[in-house]
């Protein structure tokens, strides 16, 4: 079948085979190339717009470099792909965290674990320093 499109400057070129046009795709033939058979092409139409024509055209992506293609699944030497498994967080005896929470578990009548407040370390230096952490005048 023979083919003919509108170059870039404007001129009709043709008669074409699908592979000397496959050779020009991307170079003297883009997406939006008018092209034009007069059978199944019987108007003049934008190449993206004949789908069947567009997909001889355009080239086909190659797979993925990584050295061998992996044979396929159910065969010997075929690599599965493992599921990771989602952890559960550890609620903790208290019923987990937050306000909420803690009310919840003093009114289910649960221990608390307490712990010591940590010292504060006034203006004056340590806490627990002689002299009555500083500051302020005698009176």
């Amino acid at each position: 079948m023979s083919w003919y499109y509108v170059d870039p400057a404007g001129a009709t070129k043709g008669p074409l085979t699908i592979a000397t046009m496959k050779s020009l795709y991307g170079t003297g033939i883009k997406d939006n190339t008018y092209i034009w058979n007069g059978t199944t092409v019987a108007q003049w139409t934008a190449l993206n717009k004949c789908a069947d024509v567009h997909k001889q055209l355009k080239p086909q992506p190659k797979p993925p470099s990584g050295g061998r293609a992996a044979p396929p699944s159910g065969q010997p030497g075929a690599k599965r792909r493992r599921r990771r498994r989602r952890r559960r967080r550890r609620r903790s005896a208290l019923g987990g965290g937050g306000r909420a929470n803690l009310l919840g578990a003093i009114r289910a009548g649960k221990k608390l674990n307490k712990t010591p407040a940590p010292k504060e370390n006034g203006p004056g230096g340590s806490a627990g320093a002689a002299g009555g952490g500083g500051g302020g005048g005698g009176g």
